[in-house]
């Protein structure tokens, strides 16, 4: 079972005013997803137009919907800084379809799922929350949604039975300041306690998979941003969301696979030694192909308690490295890694200035790499045009947000190049109308200095 994004539309993240959407995806759905020339999508615009606003929308989204009381009175200053002055609110929607890999991406069920936040009476609080399901007859994502569940103002609308009781009990007075998967995956231990304890309807067992379906969602999302993400709860709700899963249906899953290893953080526990230690093999063939003089890369550990704490060797041949010494190039690899392999491995991957750091050469093999082997998906922001060129034949895979903070999305189109269009300013909203001369007053070169320039050039 995996997810995939079809669509997001967001506003209210620094500059975004307005609703933008995203499309990875055709609108019309069919029973099977080809993800194929689709999983990788390029957003591209001037400085300071929204790309990251964009990445950091999906970040907040992500931990609106996986941490519990995340809007109290210590994410104030945060929130101040981040959502627009103008709009003083939050809101973003996604719609991803869940699929069965192991049965020729067979897809299970399209939801969508909005979050609505504004600042009222001093604090910043969740208005409103849907969940729902694309209804069996509708042939677009576009079409009807069975509504799963809703909260408005703190109070959660759901349904009736032992079920609907024990979820509106343990949401009563949250919903505010969390999101209902955040609180769902702070009680999905008792979740499990109570599936086996109680002999559920079958309507209710239907009810309970939407949900978790929706909760694991989120933890299918990861976010690089070129800062230090510490964040680490997601593979240990990831494991506790399947146990419960498994006790809603007859067969059996490896829920090991669903333990992620990030090896950028060092404090490991015991039982995932082995996990964490093939990861930095695997990081070790990585930076290789980066920087073929590496030897190896080596650990020392050290104990304590249940962890174990690593700090990674980088051996070349007569030296070796501390990987807080190592190039500014390199502990950017060494960072971008685990996201890579996450959608390498089927999850849903967004990464902020993607190109920075990278040569365009080994950047353009990379995507390549994705496009036609990843099982997961990938979006990235980036200012090297050189990726375009990469992606150019696919639709869904290129994007443009200009100086109107218009999302404009690239579309096949002959021998048209995305590349060329972009760079003479023929994409909507993107002009660049900008020379050489421009750069003179900013640099104080006097007009006379400029010319003895050019005759010696």
């Amino acid at each position: 079972m995996r997810y995939y994004i079809l669509k997001i539309t967001t506003r209210g993240i620094k500059n975004i005013e307005k609703d933008i959407s995203l499309h990875f995806y055709p609108q019309t759905i069919s029973k099977t997803l080809n993800i194929r020339k689709k999983n990788v999508k390029a957003i591209f615009g001037m400085n300071g137009s929204g790309k990251s606003a964009i990445i950091k929308s999906v970040e907040l989204y992500r931990y609106l919907t996986t941490v519990k009381n995340y809007l109290t009175s210590t994410q104030k200053k945060y929130f101040d800084d981040l959502i627009n002055k103008k709009t003083k609110s939050f809101y973003f929607n996604v719609i991803y379809a869940v699929y069965d890999e192991k049965n020729r991406n067979k897809i299970i069920n399209i939801y969508s799922h909005s979050i609505l936040v504004k600042y009222e009476d001093g604090f910043y609080k969740i208005i409103e929350e849907r969940f729902s399901k694309l209804s069996k007859d509708s042939k677009t994502i576009n079409g009807k949604y069975d509504l799963i569940f809703e909260s408005k103002n703190g109070n959660l609308l759901t349904i009736e039975g032992y079920l609907g009781n024990y979820i509106t009990n343990k949401t009563v007075n949250l919903l505010h300041d969390s999101s209902f998967f955040a609180i769902m995956k702070y009680y999905i231990k008792e979740f499990n306690g109570m599936l086996l304890e109680y002999q559920i309807t079958p309507v209710e067992t239907l009810y309970m998979k939407d949900l978790l379906y929706g909760g694991m969602m989120s933890l299918s999302l990861n976010i690089y941003l070129d800062i230090d993400d510490i964040y680490d709860a997601q593979s240990t709700y990831a494991y506790q969301f399947f146990e419960v899963f498994e006790n809603l249906r007859d067969e059996k899953s490896n829920i090991d696979e669903n333990i992620k290893i990030n090896v950028n953080i060092n404090v490991v526990k015991k039982e995932n030694e082995k996990l964490y230690e093939d990861e930095i093999k695997n990081l070790e063939r990585f930076i290789k192909i980066f920087k073929p003089n590496l030897k190896e890369i080596t650990f020392i550990k050290k104990v304590n308690w249940d962890y174990f704490i690593y700090s990674l060797i980088f051996n070349y041949d007569g030296y070796s490295v501390d990987l807080e010494l190592e190039s500014t190039g390199i502990k950017k690899l060494v960072r971008l890694y685990p996201y890579l392999q996450y959608a390498s491995k089927g999850e849903i991957t967004f990464i902020d200035e993607m190109d920075a750091n990278i040569h365009d050469v080994y950047l353009s093999k990379l995507i390549e790499f994705f496009e036609k082997y990843a099982l997961g998906q990938l979006c990235f922001t980036s200012h090297n045009l050189g990726t375009m060129k990469e992606l150019n034949y696919n639709d869904y895979s290129i994007d443009f947000i200009n100086e109107n903070i218009e999302i404009v999305s690239w579309k096949k189109n002959g021998n048209y190049s995305p590349y060329n269009r972009y760079r003479s300013g023929l994409i909507k909203g993107s002009p660049f109308n900008v020379n050489d001369f421009d750069y003179l007053s900013v640099f104080d070169v006097g007009e006379k200095d400029a010319d003895n320039n050019r005759g010696r050039a």
